[in-house]
């Protein structure tokens, strides 16, 4: 009598995780998706989500490294990551304007914004990637 009990607890545990996962997949638009049918304000808050999605997996892996670093190679290690850190950040401004520039973009504006935006987020999951592999 128990187990049946605890098989149907755990069936509707399921369903009720698979009904929840649907609801989430019919709701949630992709940015081309918002890019095909909505308005400009949704596709503008799609792409800076996706953008800080990008920013807090590049805190995290930039962490992870650091520590990483630190632990194997000592302070002149992190030290240097700190600085390669640093003027990544400086060449990814500059690559995110000429990027949005070379797609058209060429005046400030929600366009352009967007476009950068769509670029910087691109260029900090290849960031995520190779510090990953660190």
């Amino acid at each position: 009598m128990r187990s049946e009990l605890a098989r149907t607890l755990v069936a509707f545990i399921v369903f009720l995780a698979a009904t929840a996962a649907a609801q989430s997949l019919k709701s949630s638009k992709t940015c081309a998706e918002s890019a095909e049918s909505g308005t400009h304000g949704e596709i503008r808050a799609c792409q800076q989500k996706k953008l800080a999605d990008a920013n807090a997996a590049l805190d995290t892996a930039y962490a992870k490294a650091r520590k990483q670093l630190k632990s194997d190679g000592g302070a002149s290690a992190e030290a240097q990551l700190v600085r390669a850190q640093q003027l990544w950040q400086t060449w990814m401004e500059a690559e995110t304007s000429l990027c949005a520039q070379l797609s058209g973009w060429q005046t400030e504006g929600s366009g352009l914004a967007l476009e950068r935006d769509i670029c910087k987020a691109d260029l900090i999951r290849d960031r995520v990637s190779m510090l990953q592999r660190m």
